[in-house]
């Protein structure tokens, strides 16, 4: 099973980190989840930035 890492910065690419989540493999491409991710230590209006790490596949 391949697990994928999610990571929301705001600001810039590596500004302050205000969520990270982890997905699990599914079982196949076609097999799809819903899934959320809470935010927190941030208040007003920024731009946020969604980092991916795992495996291929």
């Amino acid at each position: 099973m391949i697990s994928n890492n999610y990571f929301y910065d705001i600001g810039t690419p590596t500004g302050q980190l205000v969520g990270t989540y982890t997905v699990a493999g599914t079982g196949g491409w076609q097999t799809w989840t819903t899934s959320t991710c809470n935010i927190s230590g941030a208040t007003g209006k920024h731009r946020l930035y969604l980092k991916f790490t795992g495996g291929s596949g």
